[in-house]
């Protein structure tokens, strides 16, 4: 599947099943009441082609839709911090409206390609005040390493935002 192992979906859920696909993860659920199939896409950690969204068109029925949020990038240049980030991570990212050509290229209608980076930096924000309320109990549970592990990831992540470099963005598209 070409994720790290620990996010490889080995494994089976419950009512559903885990398949694997040539870079890329699905999981599929069937409704026994609805006559059509859920599927989960992860795509953070894959390089983004075409061709992936050209096996969501054949996955849905026509007017079935996908709905897709992913890490995205600001235009270049950008700083020396956050190439090497990306590197690091083996990230190839594109900025919001780049990702919504990819949709409209594969055949999809309907394409809205949002930059949801201002709503991703509040969650942070609140995600990093209750974390703090909660710090003393979190280090007795886990770790005071763990708890600067993820604070310090969050407010990365808001460093990145600020400076345009990272965005985040909300994808929906309709198969014709």
């Amino acid at each position: 599947c070409g994720l790290q192992s620990r996010h490889h979906p080995a494994h089976r859920r419950q009512a559903g099943t885990v398949q694997t696909l040539p870079r890329e993860c699905v999981y599929t659920h069937t409704q026994p009441h609805i006559n059509s199939r859920l599927y989960y896409i992860l795509l953070a950690v894959f390089t983004i082609q075409n061709a992936v969204y050209l096996h969501l068109q054949s996955w849905l029925k026509p007017g079935g839709q996908v709905l897709i949020t992913d890490y995205c990038c600001g235009e270049k240049p950008w700083t020396p911090q956050f190439q090497e980030y990306v590197k690091q991570r083996g990230y190839i990212l594109y900025t919001p409206p780049q990702y919504g050509k990819f949709l409209q290229q594969a055949g999809f209608s309907n394409v809205r390609a949002e930059d949801r980076t201002a709503q991703f930096m509040q969650v942070i924000q609140t995600e990093l005040q209750r974390a703090a309320a909660m710090k003393d109990e979190f280090i007795k549970e886990f770790s005071e390493e763990d708890y600067l592990a993820i604070v310090n990831g969050w407010s990365d992540k808001l460093k990145r935002c600020n400076t345009g470099d990272q965005r985040w963005g909300l994808f929906h598209a309709t198969r014709t």
